[in-house]
């Protein structure tokens, strides 16, 4: 993939990257191939590249999972932010704390693995445990509807429409993942003022239903999550057997159609409070120009500081959170104004 191309000394400046965009008549605007620049050491580098929209930008119509249209991508400006994305620094400016709220039989709960044997309920109120998130100054919340990912429909809409109904004007913004196998689905949950949708298992089961979407709503509304185990991207993160993709294949398959925001699961970590794993992660930074949300492990704001680090965009946080081993407002304001890690 065009994502992974690997860097060398001798490789192209910055003045020819903006020629050659020029040339291909890319705007420069937010979404563009260069978001950030930076100079360091003397030398112009390329600190942030949205890759996923210059690349769905130069290709056509999208396709079904039959013929992934990879041919067509090679271009020279497409290559080359690719090339600069993979050798810029990937430490992010801008960093955002997610907490998540599970939900199941309309209780806050929290899965140990992705297993749903495995439940912990936190609270009876989700509507006050997204009350105390906004309190704490999050910027979005990540909310999950369990019940319909595991039945693949939506079950927990009138719980995140009284969500939404709880927030005045200044709300945190809402991510909302689970049952969205549907494009009616997308529409609904976004109509009733959700801001980013997460889809899951349809990403990787009919990708030309993930391109339609980022079409018809735009990337910067629809996330994909890719939930990991065993070194492979899999459907149903909670069915050990499920079928599944090597993660390059599936960070490939993503880029493709567009998207440019992926949560990333470490499956064997999640709810474990046992660290991120940082080496997945490092290798989804690295293979892909969308954002990788970080997830599964989060335990502390040294965990917050790694992941940042290797250049994710973010990080969602549950148990830690719930079980009081990481306070939200203290995470945020040692993240965002990179104070010292306080001791643990």
């Amino acid at each position: 993939m065009l994502t992974g191309v690997e860097a060398s000394d001798d490789g192209p400046t910055l003045g020819e990257v903006a020629q050659l965009t020029e040339r291909a008549q890319v705007p420069q605007e937010p979404g563009g191939v260069v978001r950030i620049l930076q100079a360091k050491d003397g030398g112009d580098q390329l600190v942030d590249v949205v890759g996923a929209p210059v690349i769905h930008r130069f290709r056509g119509p999208c396709t079904g999972s039959a013929g992934w249209p990879f041919a067509d991508l090679v271009t020279a400006p497409v290559v080359l932010a690719c090339y600069y994305a993979s050798v810029s620094p990937r430490e992010t400016s801008t960093f955002v704390i997610l907490p998540a709220i599970d939900l199941r039989g309309g209780k806050v709960v929290r899965l140990r693995q992705g297993d749903f044997a495995r439940e912990q309920v936190y609270a009876q109120d989700p509507v006050a445990i997204a009350g105390q998130f906004a309190a704490a100054g999050a910027e979005w919340i990540h909310v999950v509807d369990l019940d319909g990912a595991r039945a693949g429909e939506r079950r927990q809409a009138s719980t995140i429409a009284a969500i939404i109904a709880s927030f005045d004007e200044r709300r945190p913004r809402l991510q909302v993942a689970g049952g969205l196998r549907t494009g009616t689905d997308i529409s609904d949950v976004l109509g009733a003022g959700v801001d980013r949708v997460v889809v899951g298992t349809a990403a990787l089961v009919d990708p030309a239903f993930v391109c339609g979407a980022i079409e018809r709503h735009g990337p910067e509304r629809i996330a994909i999550a890719l939930d990991i185990r065993d070194g492979r991207a899999v459907g149903d993160g909670w069915i050990s057997d499920a079928a599944a993709l090597p993660v390059s294949d599936a960070l490939a398959r993503l880029a493709a159609v567009g998207a440019t925001t992926v949560a990333v699961t470490a499956i064997e970590r999640d709810g474990l409070l046992g660290g991120p794993d940082l080496a997945l992660l490092d290798l989804c930074v690295n293979r892909t120009g969308a954002a990788i949300l970080a997830s599964g492990g989060i335990r502390s704001i040294a965990d917050l500081e790694a992941v940042r680090r290797l250049g994710c965009a973010g990080a969602i946080v549950g148990r830690a959170l719930y079980d009081g081993s990481l306070d939200l407002s203290v995470a945020i304001d040692s993240i965002a104004n990179r104070r010292p890690v306080p001791s643990e």
